[in-house]
């Protein structure tokens, strides 16, 4: 994960702790779609994964993702 995705993941923790999941949802699914490395997408799916919003409605990335 480079820098600007970090500091994107900080502003989803935010909205996570403000009961946002909905923008939260979006906002990594859109991260998530634009990684440009597997490894980005991989870390970036695990930060999904750890706020259950793998199954949100929101959440939308473009590929299946298995559990």
């Amino acid at each position: 994960m480079n820098k600007s995705q970090a500091k994107q993941v900080n502003i989803i923790n935010i909205y996570l702790a403000n009961g946002m999941q909905d923008t939260a949802a979006r906002s990594l699914s859109s991260l998530i779609r634009s990684a440009m490395t597997s490894k980005s997408k991989f870390e970036l799916v695990q930060i999904a994964k750890m706020h259950n919003l793998l199954a949100h409605p929101e959440f939308k990335c473009g590929f299946q993702i298995i559990n």
